[in-house]
């Protein structure tokens, strides 16, 4: 039989009776400024992958409207992390299914990689350059995006909820009408915006767009019986605008309710172990458990499954009740150029980035109820 692994599971932390009342505190905003300002106030409780959790030296209410926004309280046994790995038991081994294998065999890097060139040759991508000038990159991204999913035989719109001085402040999306006329959607995401530097964020985020349009480009002419909804969101860098925007839109048009999965792509190009992060909740853990063993079987990668999520497009979702997780470079070894200039094409791995875009293409496949002939 089959059977998953928890190779190490639960940090065991130990507190004094001292501190056994303090607020402890996850961060949810690493960028390197923010992370500065917050070790001068703090003291670090936990800080292991993506989960950093901290005690505050000062009082909250003497903090800063911007590390308030980048602090969560949080209870420790929210907190989880493992890496998974299958094991064999008796005579059977768990294998690849072979037609499903094939399929994901044609996401391949040097796609990856042009989606990445194209992207990050539009300019500066941070929300503010749309207040800077016309035909600013962020805008530019948005047009392209667009373009690609149109020429892919998609229908495809802005979702705009913010003015900006030359230019709307828009999510991208793109529709794969299930063959049934089902309601069920499964939403693939990653975001298009980027910090303020120009012709960088290749990494963070033009690899998980990448992933995006990779994967639209490989269903275009396949039918499934599950709607596939396609978002290039804007605004994630400022706090997750965008997504929070697409989700209240979702939720007010009665939509919501539709979405069975979202799949997230952030910062999926820079590696040197072949290990990835898994993010989620505690209440989808079996799923992020099946998207490990997934991960194993068809992107050929070491997955760490990490409880709870925090600061990317998943987490409004998640916060909607709709079970949903990133796909992330393993955080203890993520790209050193992470919110710098020198985050650029040169440096990234586009093969585990092909993994990881395989990985999510299986969940797809089984998902979605493809029609898929000599299976």
């Amino acid at each position: 039989m089959f059977k998953v692994i928890l190779v190490f599971t639960v940090f065991f932390l130990s507190f004094t009776l001292a501190n056994a009342n303090a607020n402890n505190w996850l961060i949810i905003n690493q960028d390197p400024q923010i992370m500065s300002k917050i070790n001068e106030i703090s003291t670090t409780v936990l800080n292991k992958g993506r989960i950093h959790v901290v005690t505050l030296n000062v009082p909250y209410a003497k903090l800063t409207e911007k590390i308030k926004k980048s602090l969560r309280v949080i209870k420790l046994e929210e907190i989880n992390q493992y890496q998974l790995q299958l094991s064999q038991s008796g005579t059977q081994v768990e294998t690849p299914i072979p037609w499903i294998k094939e399929l994901t065999k044609k996401i391949t890097a040097d796609s990856i990689k042009n989606f990445v060139l194209k992207i990050v040759d539009q300019g500066n991508r941070s929300t503010g350059s749309l207040d800077s000038a016309r035909a600013a990159g962020n805008e530019l991204t948005q047009k392209m995006i667009k373009s690609y999913f149109e020429s892919w035989g998609y229908s495809s719109n802005l979702h705009c909820y913010k003015n900006r001085k030359y230019a709307k402040e828009c999510n991208v999306y793109a529709i794969k009408k299930a063959a049934n006329n089902s309601k069920q959607t499964i939403i693939v995401q990653g975001h298009l915006d980027s910090v303020n530097f120009s012709k960088a964020g290749a990494d963070d985020n033009a690899s998980g767009t990448a992933g995006v349009l990779e994967l639209a480009k490989q269903l275009k002419d396949i039918k499934t019986n599950i709607n596939i909804l396609f978002v290039a969101n804007n605004g994630e860098e400022d706090g997750l605008v965008g997504s929070e925007a697409y989700v209240e839109l979702l939720t007010q048009n009665g939509e919501i309710g539709n979405i069975i999965l979202t799949i997230n792509m952030d910062m999926i190009a820079y590696n040197s172990n072949n290990n990835f992060e898994i993010e989620t909740n505690k209440e989808y853990e079996e799923l992020a458990n099946w998207i490990g063993k997934q991960a194993i079987l068809y992107g050929e990668l070491n997955p760490i499954i990490t409880m709870p999520a925090w600061g990317s497009d998943h987490v409004p979702y998640l916060d909607a009740k709709v079970p949903s997780y990133l796909s992330i470079e393993e955080w203890d070894t993520h790209t050193p150029c992470y919110h710098r200039s020198c985050d650029k094409p040169d440096g990234l791995n586009y093969e585990y980035a092909a993994k990881i875009v395989r990985t999510n293409f299986s969940v797809i496949i089984q998902k979605a109820d493809l029609e898929i002939e000599n299976r």
